[in-house]
This record gives structure tokens, C-alpha cells and sequence, in this order.
């Protein structure tokens, strides 16, 4: 956040303070907030791609991101990040120090708390007794079916939750408008179809493309990618959880003047949708949804155009090499 000083780092603390998501957040409680502020820390401690960065920066951000993963264990999924930035053997070593930060995070307090390592148990209950499966599905029907159409036939276990935001949501609200135009045909097969396919195909492009794309300096997208799947990929992840875009957002303002006019447009639209504070006011999440489904699919498909540049970049020099070494060994 160095790049920013004065009036304009002023405008970028009011846009986060009063962004929709985060005012969400502290109103529900949540410890998504705790998490949201160590993900940030991993982020500015690990540094660009095309940086280098101190060894003991690098350290420190595994120790943040072992926290993250404390708090909530959806933040695992950066570690896919971690893989893309890291070089060389240096990958697996990042990913071991961070899975040993975090299980000397969870274990070691029992240490310290009567009964010991006996409490892990309620652990396990606790992470069993989501409160995200606990909603009825009749509970769920009846409020679809205030809504009109046949959407109460659906009972999809995503959206047992109002304020689920993840893509099996965004699925299921698409089935329900084709229902309604198609005289109230039942969907549901569709939409369970529809969310594996989106949800398998999100988890696929975060796990392939940052180990086959060791050369991209897509830093802000592959940032997108990473928490983009922490909360689309879940078939329960709540509004709230919208905070952790607020990362993407502040890494893609510090690249503004380097943006293409195209681009500024597009940023300003989506992310004007995912932070709009009323929608939050009145219990709408499915904008904000939708335009972070679509800056993912965005940072996906401009990784993909990258490593396709770069690939060919990398086998027109190769075959520029063996021309070149052709033509001197005709010359001797």
C-alpha cells in the first residue's frame, strides 16, 4: 500500500471501511475479519512474482497464512498461490513450513487447556455441526415458494442458507429464472449438473495454472483466482466471506495506471457490484456473487492468454536457437 499516499490512500481506506461486504462483517461477528486480515498480511509479506523478496518476509507470510487456515480452513486454497509464487524446490518447502505452522497452531494450545489433546474431539463436533446444513429444507421450500413458481421443488442443500454467496447459489437462481420462463419445469437436475461442472472446473484451473504457470506475472489475477475459490468453490460459504475480495480489490487499485482503459472500466463495474453497500442493507448477495464469478472467470482467462503467449514466445526462441545453431555448424 506504499504506492499510495495522501488524499488517494485516504479514498482507498474509505472505499474498504464502508464497502458492503465488511460492514456485513461487523454486523454478523464474524471471524472472517480475523481471517481476511491474515490472508492480507500473507499477501503483502510474500511479495510479487518479479520481487524478490527477503527470506524472512517469506517466512513470516507462511506463519500468516498458517493463521488464515486456522481461523477458517477454506483459506488452504491459497496455498495453490503460494506454489505459483514460490521458485524451484522452494514450492514444496513453502507448503510444508505453512501445513507445520498451522498444525503447531491448532495442537499446541491444548497444551495449555484442561483435558489436553482429549478437547480435539469437540473440535471434530464442532466442525461437523456446520451451521450451514442445520437450516430445514421445509424451512427453505416454504421461502421459496413465497417467491412463486415451483423454485420449493429444488431444495438444493446450497441454498438452504440466504446468505449463501458460493456458485452452487448462483446455479440454483439461474435454474429458478429458466424454471419460471419454461412454465415452472422442475430443474433441479440441471442445477445440480450446472454447479458441479462450474465448481469442478474452478478448482481444476486454481490447482493446474499455478504450476504450469511458472513464468506469468498475472500477479492481481492469480490473487483473484486464489480467494475467488475460497468462497465460490464451497457449497456453503456465507455473504460475509465477501470481505476477503477486498484483497483483490486493493492489489488491483495499486496496479491501476497500469491497466488498459478496457480494464479500469470493467474493474470499476464489478467490483463496484460486489462492494455496493445497499445490496447488503436489503439482503441481496447475488450480485455481488455474480461479479465475483466473473472476475475470476476474467483473471482465469487472462492467465490462460498469458501462458499461451508466453509458451509460444518460448518456442519461437527455441526454434530461433536451433536455426542459429544450424547455420554456425554450416559455417565450420
Amino acid at each position: 500500500m506504499s504506492k499510495l499516499k495522501g488524499i488517494s490512500l485516504f479514498y482507498l481506506l474509505s472505499l474498504v471501511v464502508f464497502c458492503g461486504p465488511l460492514l456485513f462483517e461487523f454486523v454478523r461477528a464474524n471471524n472472517t475479519l480475523s481471517t481476511c486480515v491474515f490472508a492480507l498480511l500473507f499477501f503483502y509479506f510474500s511479495g510479487r512474482k518479479d520481487e524478490e523478496t527477503k527470506l524472512w518476509r517469506r517466512e513470516l507470510s507462511y506463519v500468516f497464512l498458517a493463521l488464515a487456515i486456522c481461523m477458517k480452513i477454506y483459506p488452504a486454497v491459497l496455498i495453490l498461490f503460494l506454489i505459483w509464487r514460490e521458485k524451484g524446490w522452494n514450492k514444496l518447502w513453502a507448503v510444508l513450513q505453512t501445513i507445520a505452522f498451522a498444525l503447531a497452531f491448532v495442537f499446541l494450545p491444548f497444551l495449555l487447556t484442561e483435558g489436553g489433546f482429549s478437547n480435539i474431539s469437540e473440535i471434530w463436533k464442532n466442525f461437523r455441526g456446520f451451521s450451514g446444513a442445520s437450516v430445514s429444507a421445509a424451512k427453505w421450500s416454504d421461502n421459496l415458494d413465497s417467491l412463486g413458481g415451483q423454485a420449493g421443488d429444488y431444495l438444493a442443500e446450497s441454498v438452504k442458507w440466504g446468505t449463501n454467496i458460493s456458485i452452487e447459489t448462483i446455479t440454483f437462481y439461474i435454474c429458478y429464472v429458466l424454471s419460471i420462463m419454461f412454465g415452472g419445469v422442475n430443474l433441479s437436475g440441471m442445477q445440480h449438473i450446472l454447479s458441479m461442472i462450474l465448481r469442478f472446473s474452478l478448482l481444476i484451473c486454481a490447482v493446474v495454472l499455478p504450476c504450469i504457470s511458472f513464468k506469468s506475472k498475472k500477479y492481481k489475477e492469480f490473487v483473484a483466482l486464489a480467494v475467488g475459490t475460497y468462497m465460490l468453490f464451497p457449497g456453503v460459504c456465507n455473504g460475509y466471506c465477501l470481505t476477503l475480495m477486498i484483497i483483490p480489490f486493493v492489489i488491483t487499485i495499486l496496479d491501476w495506471n497500469n491497466m488498459s482503459k478496457g480494464n479500469k472500466i470493467f474493474y470499476s463495474i464489478f467490483y463496484g457490484l460486489l462492494m455496493f453497500a445497499p445490496l447488503y442493507t436489503y439482503g441481496i448477495y447475488v450480485p455481488s456473487a455474480i461479479a465475483t464469478l466473473v472476475i475470476v472467470t476474467k483473471s482465469i482467462v487472462d492467465i490462460i492468454i498469458d501462458d499461451v503467449k508466453t509458451f509460444k514466445q518460448m518456442h519461437q526462441e527455441k526454434k530461433a536457437k536451433k536455426v542459429n545453431e544450424s547455420s554456425t555448424q554450416k559455417e565450420d
